[in-house]
C-alpha cells in the first residue's frame, strides 16, 4: 500500500480502532517499513488520540435531563385546536418566492386577457363596419331601394359607379 491511502487510514479510521482486519494487518506491514507513516501515527496518538482518550466523559446534571423531560412532556400536550391552527397556518402560510411567481403570473395573464379583449373589441367594430358597408353595396347592387330602404339612389350600383 501506498503512504498517501496508509496517512490517509491512520487520521481516520487506524487510530480510532474502526479499520477491519485485512486493512489493519496491510498498515502494521507498511508501518514496520516506513519511518515516516510510523512517525505519523506516533505523533497522532500522542499528541492527539492520548488527550482525548484523558478527558473523560463529562454528564450533564440532573437538572439538564429533568428540563429536557419536562419539555418534552409539555409539547405532547398540544390540543387539537391549536395543532390544527398550526397544521393550517403551515399549509395556507406561502413563501416570498410562491408569492412573486404568483404575483406575475396573475399580472402577465391580467395584460394577455386585456390585449385579447381589445384586440377581439377591435376586430368586432371593424366587422360591423365591414358588414354594414356590405349591406349597402347591397342594397345599391340589387336596387333594393325601392322596398324601402335608406340607400335608395333610384339606380343600380353598376350604373352609378359608371
Amino acid at each position: 500500500m501506498k503512504c498517501e491511502k496508509i496517512r490517509q487510514l491512520l487520521l481516520t479510521d487506524h487510530i480510532d480502532g474502526e479499520i477491519d482486519d485485512n486493512l489493519r494487518e496491510e498498515v502494521e506491514r507498511h508501518l514496520k517499513t516506513c519511518s515516516a507513516c510510523r512517525e505519523l501515527e506516533r505523533v497522532l496518538r500522542s499528541e492527539i488520540s492520548a488527550p482525548l482518550k484523558a478527558a473523560g466523559v463529562m454528564s450533564p446534571p440532573e437538572s439538564v435531563w429533568e428540563n429536557i423531560t419536562e419539555k418534552i412532556h409539555e409539547s405532547g400536550k398540544i390540543s387539537v385546536l391549536e395543532l390544527a391552527r398550526e397544521r393550517l397556518f403551515d399549509i395556507f402560510t406561502l413563501k416570498r418566492p410562491v408569492l412573486a411567481l404568483a404575483t406575475v403570473m396573475t399580472l402577465f395573464i391580467m395584460v394577455i386577457s386585456v390585449y385579447t379583449a381589445n384586440d377581439l373589441l377591435e376586430r368586432r367594430y371593424v366587422d360591423n363596419y365591414m358588414e354594414d358597408q356590405m349591406d349597402l353595396l347591397y342594397d345599391l347592387d340589387n336596387g333594393s331601394g325601392e322596398n324601402g330602404s335608406l340607400y335608395d339612389i333610384g339606380i343600380p350600383l353598376e350604373e352609378f359607379m359608371l
